[in-house]
């Protein structure tokens, strides 16, 4: 397939911004919270939910777009034995799970 991705530290150069769909404020999806930003944009169009990277991956083939992040965190698991077990500098880095690190966009008629 192909695509363009554009991950987190882009931001650094550049402002990333889902500019409105339907009746939706533009919305920055690396500063929505992964399960946040998935939930209105299925609102919108439904993501792919036989993908067998779902969690990781999130593909809504009618807009081209793509999410993608390394780890599964929501904010239940924040208060989970195991979360709370981590060093403090472990749970920063667990932390950034919590949002989207790339982001990529092909053509609509790409669904591989």
């Amino acid at each position: 397939m192909n695509f363009i991705e554009i991950p987190y530290g882009a931001t650094d150069f550049f402002e990333c911004e889902i500019i409105k769909l339907n009746d939706m404020e533009n919305i920055n999806p690396f500063q929505t919270q992964a399960d946040r930003l998935i939930e209105i944009i299925d609102n919108e169009s439904k993501f792919d939910r036989n993908d067998p990277e779902v969690g990781y991956t999130y593909r809504f083939h009618e807009l081209g777009l793509a999410f993608w992040r390394p780890n599964i965190l929501t904010e239940d698991d924040l208060n989970s034995e195991r979360f709370l077990s981590l060093s403090k500098d472990i749970q920063e880095d667990e932390l950034k799970s919590l949002y989207f690190e790339s982001i990529s966009v092909y053509p609509l008629s790409s669904t591989e």
